[in-house]
């Protein structure tokens, strides 16, 4: 595996890309419902879902663990363009997750995981074993200095990738790297009150194969992370 930190790779092989910048983010709305929107940051949520985003289903895990789909419907209006779930979450709802493949990028499969943290962040890591296993994951956890991000790929830590930090408006509020854990720390004035945005990516050269058809030479993946602070 090669890894990339997101700010070169994104420059060099996104910048003409008519999904430029943009990202899956998956959080919560004002209604409680879940709602998965395309955008540059958190801030941008009006721009069209391309349709394998369309697409990708939605988990809501339980305070228990319990994994179970969550029915949506699209929404296309001026302030929101998405998918929406379809009722409120339960109060037991801990986390949300999905997870899609765009397509092929310039030979390159384009892979994206979706994570929102739901309530306060926990000062203990909550570990989804199979999202862990196979493929990108970070664990979220409140710490003394503030927040702390451990990104993991198929179960073992990511060093050497940078990590975004985003406020709800949209802002880079910073960016860490990671150490030989895979983790890195914002601080508590990095970490803005209300809805926060995470994002970090990594590139396999040696993953090559076949999509619809299609050859691709390496894989790129990226995940977005949203909690809220307070």
């Amino acid at each position: 595996m090669k890894i990339f930190t997101l700010a070169v790779f994104a420059l060099t092989c996104l910048a003409s890309s008519t999904a430029q910048a943009h990202f899956p983010w998956l959080t919560i709305n004002s209604d409680g419902k879940a709602a998965l929107f395309f955008g540059e940051s958190v801030a941008d949520q009006t721009y069209k879902l391309p349709e394998s985003v369309a697409k990708a289903p939605i988990h809501a895990m339980s305070t228990k663990g319990k994994i179970a789909e969550v029915a949506t419907s699209a929404v296309d209006s001026k302030d929101f363009v998405g998918l929406v779930s379809k009722d409120k979450l339960g109060k037991d709802n801990k986390m949300l997750l999905s997870k899609m493949t765009y397509g092929i990028y310039h030979g390159n499969r384009l892979n994206y995981y979706c994570m929102h943290v739901t309530g306060e962040l926990p000062k203990q890591a909550i570990t989804i074993d199979h999202a862990k296993e196979k493929g990108l994951y970070a664990e979220v956890t409140r710490v003394k200095e503030g927040v702390s991000v451990a990104v993991f790929w198929d179960g073992k830590p990511v060093e050497d990738t940078e990590v975004h930090l985003y406020c709800s408006e949209g802002h880079e509020e910073g960016a860490e790297t990671t150490d030989k854990e895979g983790r890195v720390t914002f601080s508590e004035k990095e970490v803005e009150e209300g809805l926060n945005g995470i994002m970090f990516g990594i590139t396999q050269d040696e993953e090559a194969g076949t999509l619809d058809g299609e050859d691709y030479k390496s894989a790129m993946h990226y995940a977005t992370i949203t909690f809220i602070a307070k």
